[in-house]
């Protein structure tokens, strides 16, 4: 953990208005907010916490029915729920918000092609699939335990028909709910 006197934090405790014994009491990472459906598990707090910090360009967020995925998403924002009869037009969001998608079905091409445009001119994403989680190509160990990374080839062979090959070489997060 990191480390900062008692001096120094009442300089910026100061700084920021507060007393220094309030910026004490304040824990270090901020408790994220309770989820209403959603089991408060190890799996669930990693996820939230990768979802909640910087969404990249794409982001997926993949599992089975029923572990939260839905839940994580309504945390986040506005959710948009596409599948294979939603029209074109349906992708706006909050300036400075990443798209939250919940996709129930395959995209039609049109919206397809209206997404990866949006994309393109710098649209963030989180995309959110219920399927069986992807196999890692790799995975790296660290201070913070296990970290699998996905590539385009492990994408699309757990997803099958449901997301595009062109729409899963721009993800460039996967954050996986197991069963």
């Amino acid at each position: 953990g990191a480390f900062i006197c008692r001096t120094c934090l009442g300089t910026a405790a100061r700084l920021l208005g507060e007393s220094v014994e309030r910026a004490m009491a304040q824990p270090s990472s901020p408790a994220a907010p309770a989820m209403k459906g959603l089991v408060d598990t190890r799996a669930v707090r990693r996820a939230r916490e990768r979802l909640g910090a910087r969404v990249g360009r794409a982001t997926l967020l993949v599992g089975p029915e029923g572990v939260g995925k839905s839940a994580l998403l309504a945390a986040l924002g506005q959710v948009v729920r596409l599948g294979p009869q939603s029209g074109a037009g349906r992708l706006d969001r909050p300036e400075g918000q990443p798209l939250l998608i919940e996709l129930e079905g395959a995209l039609s091409p049109e919206l397809e092609d209206e997404l990866l445009t949006r994309m393109e001119e710098g649209m963030r994403v989180v995309l959110s699939v219920r399927a069986e989680p992807p196999r890692p190509a790799l995975v790296l160990f660290g201070p913070h335990g296990e970290e699998p990374l996905y590539d385009t080839n492990a994408l699309v062979a757990a997803l099958w028909g449901l997301v595009p090959r062109q729409l899963l070489a721009q993800v460039d997060g996967v954050v996986v709910l197991p069963a």
